[in-house]
């Protein structure tokens, strides 16, 4: 009789294991699926942590209890090795000393929601120290004034200086290396986020730079009130599934119109198939979803090939994920990339990459 349960308990259990895996690998690969023809389905990557981490569970319940059952958890880490490495990759950390340039990408909230910059901004002192050798941020919106502050205190650093300001995209450069023009991107569907590009001048190559400021969900304070709410458990029953379809109807629509932006980037890198490239900036979508599958598939992620863990990159209102990206293209080596949460007077934590140029053969 005994023996009887424990095998019925091994099978349900096996038979759970097996359902996370098909789940994991369900949410893993939606961003494979266009979200302008299944918006909600596109959310399903942020249920991918969940299921990566309940596998690894059952991965180490295996190798204590019943040891062959682990051929389950370890299939559902080859099937999805592709997201699982996109998601959380691992690698060697490579010495920074050989490297030829530095970038940041952050998104500043505003250099910290301050309603006057002054020279001893924390975001402002922060991108100062790094002395990287392009700077792209993303909600810069600065004064006259903040403007003034920013040349006085960086402009030594950083001679070639220019701004997209139009909607809530933000969108400014800082470079060490000449500006030759600036290339708005036009977005078909009517946004307060943009993209904007620039060719620089460094040495005798030209580099495109790609500043993204992707659809923005759009949630209310309430709404995010909410939704924390939600997530610790606290909200009622009712309210939380009247809050959950409302969640993942916003979701699915800025996934949706994210496709459109994201098509409007990629038109215009063919534009420059030779051309040495970065795409950085906030894309406000997972590192699984539709959009950043877009870019990855002309450029590298340089965390996924320089960086360790998840990078969570954006730490407000429930949501933890990495949001924030930097893409290069085949020329350039990422030698060290990371998320750098030393510093949250932003809800986005910047992030760094050090690259080396590939020797041409």
């Amino acid at each position: 009789m005994i023996r009887h349960l424990k095998r019925v308990t091994v099978r349900t259990i096996a038979i759970l294991n097996i359902m996370v895996v098909v789940l994991m690998l369900l949410s893993g690969y939606a961003g494979l699926v266009s979200p302008v023809a299944h918006p909600s389905y596109s959310c399903f990557t942020l249920a991918f942590p969940l299921f990566l981490v309940l596998n690894l569970g059952f991965l180490v319940f295996w190798v204590i209890f019943k040891f062959r059952y682990v051929i389950i958890p370890f299939l559902g880490f080859v099937m999805g090795f592709g997201p699982v490495r996109s998601y959380t990759p691992f690698n060697v950390t490579h010495s920074t000393a050989d490297a030829t340039m530095k970038v940041l990408s952050y998104n500043t909230w505003g250099f910290g929601k301050f309603p006057l910059i002054t020279r001893d901004n924390t975001i402002l002192q922060y991108i100062k120290k790094q002395d990287a050798d392009i700077v792209c941020l993303q909600e810069s919106y600065l004064t006259e004034y903040g403007l003034r502050v920013v040349d006085t205190l960086m402009g030594r650093n950083y001679p070639y200086q220019d701004e997209c300001n139009e909607g809530n995209g933000g969108l400014r450069i800082l470079s060490k290396y000449p500006i030759i023009r600036k290339i708005p991107i036009n977005f078909e569907q009517p946004t307060t986020n943009l993209a904007c590009a620039w060719l620089l001048r460094r040495g005798q190559d030209t580099m495109l730079v790609v500043n993204c400021h992707l659809q923005s969900i759009g949630i209310t304070e309430v709404e995010k009130a909410d939704f924390k709410e939600m997530v610790r458990g606290t909200l009622s029953t009712d309210s939380s599934r009247i809050e959950s379809h409302k969640l993942l109807w916003r979701l699915g629509s800025a996934n949706a119109q994210r496709a459109g932006q994201v098509k409007a980037v990629m038109a215009l890198l063919r534009k420059f198939p030779n051309t040495s490239t970065l795409v950085c900036g906030d894309f406000n979508s997972s590192p699984l979803s539709y959009a950043h599958r877009q870019i990855n598939q002309r450029l590298n992620d340089c965390h996924t090939l320089a960086g360790n863990g998840p990078g969570i990159s954006y730490h407000f209102n429930g949501f933890y994920v990495r949001i924030d990206n930097i893409f290069c293209s085949d020329d350039w080596l990422p030698l060290k990339c990371f998320v750098d949460n030393s510093i949250s007077s932003s809800d986005h934590y910047p992030i760094l990459c050090w690259f080396k140029k590939k020797a041409i053969h």
